[in-house]
């Protein structure tokens, strides 16, 4: 029936009651045999997703393992990097995390959606930075159109799709650096849209600092 259907396959809110005014279906416990069910993709359940370490430069632990490439990574890891390391890990979008020395973060959420080639990636940074890069920046195409990922700080979040950036955080607040796309910069109450070549602090107060010009990349 469409409500079995909807229990099965539907995230909250949506119900047997959206497929049926969707699909044009008066009768959810009797469905003609044959009839296409149309389902958003967007209303679907997510399911879990895994991220896969690309590349290790000195020490790096996942909680109190030492991190290696090749291993995968699931929400609720964690991964510390050493005063002399760096880890890259790919989402399962291609997107590219680089976590530099003296980082702490940790894999809040990674899921994804039938039908669809968007994943819902949340990434808390506690300590130190993550330089992103999405699959579609790199290659120059349009992003994928569905949920954002997010890096979130103590003091800001960053929610973003189809973009190259640098967040960091510390004790004093938070940065944003965007060197390619835009990233929605928000700290408590305020919030705002950074293009590519901009970037903002947030204080220890959680106040947004006005946007500032990056610095020219070096002559070659």
């Amino acid at each position: 029936t469409l409500i079995q259907l909807a229990e099965r396959e539907l995230e909250p809110p949506h119900d047997w009651r959206s497929l049926a005014r969707l699909n044009g279906i008066r009768q959810p416990g009797a469905i003609p045999v044959g009839q296409i069910i149309l389902v958003p993709a967007a209303w679907r359940k997510p399911y879990l997703m895994k991220a896969t370490v690309v590349s290790v430069e000195g020490p790096v632990k996942s909680g109190s393992s030492d991190l290696k490439a090749g291993a995968s990574l699931s929400e609720n890891d964690s991964i510390q990097t050493g005063a002399n390391a760096v880890v890259v890990v790919k989402l399962p979008d291609g997107t590219l995390v680089r976590i530099p020395p003296a980082s702490q973060v940790r894999i809040d959420r990674l899921r994804g959606y039938h039908g669809s080639d968007a994943i819902n990636a949340r990434i808390n940074l506690d300590q130190g930075g993550v330089e992103v890069q999405s699959e579609s920046s790199r290659l120059g195409r349009s992003p994928v159109t569905g949920r954002e990922v997010q890096i979130i700080t103590p003091k800001a979040t960053a929610s973003v799709r189809g973009t190259s950036f640098r967040i960091g955080s510390k004790a004093d607040g938070a940065q944003a650096e965007v060197l390619d796309g835009a990233v929605q910069w928000s700290a408590r109450s305020e919030g705002r849209t950074l293009n590519g070549g901009l970037g903002a602090v947030v204080d220890a107060q959680g106040r947004l600092g006005k946007s500032e010009s990056l610095l020219p990349k070096p002559a070659a």
